[in-house]
């Protein structure tokens, strides 16, 4: 599913910010509930980091997108 949203958002990612709204929101989601390790969690969540802050600086002020930035942030700072 992740590599579905990747090519979405490589075609569509400057047309629609939705894909990476989903990725960043399924990627906090799995983080919280699968069993991963700690690399792989912080590989994810920064990836998630870099695709929804560059969703946000080609889509400015798109409240959801400030929101799930900032998700993410808490999200790291949390142990794994």
């Amino acid at each position: 599913a992740f590599e579905t949203l990747r090519r979405l958002i490589a075609s569509r990612g400057k047309k629609d910010p939705y894909p990476a709204h989903v990725f960043g929101s399924q990627a906090l989601g799995w983080c919280a509930r699968a069993t991963l390790t700690p690399r792989a969690r912080r590989e994810l969540i920064r990836e998630a980091k870099e695709i929804v802050d560059q969703a946000l600086a080609v889509h400015r002020g798109r409240p959801e997108l400030q929101q799930l930035v900032h998700d993410i942030r808490v999200a790291e700072l949390k142990p794994a």
